[in-house]
């Protein structure tokens, strides 16, 4: 290991969990919205709901992003 490279081991733990959690929002947000566009073409979901189910999805992703920015 190199010098001025190695993490503490808590804070190595707490940026592991935080990139994590960022990959598991933005894959949530990403499948969310994949599947509302397939529902909505389909026509099983009306407009409403298929606005609702997008800006949740868009949600997921800008927390990943807000806790990214934080941990900079």
């Amino acid at each position: 290991m190199r010098a001025g490279k190695m993490h503490a081991g808590p804070e190595r733990i707490l940026d592991l969990a935080n990139r994590y959690l960022c990959w598991v929002l933005a894959a949530t947000g990403a499948t969310l919205f994949a599947i509302t566009v397939r529902l909505a073409r389909g026509g099983l979901l009306t407009r409403r709901q298929s606005l609702g189910l997008m800006r949740s999805s868009m949600h997921f992703h800008g927390l990943a992003i807000r806790i990214l920015r934080r941990r900079r």
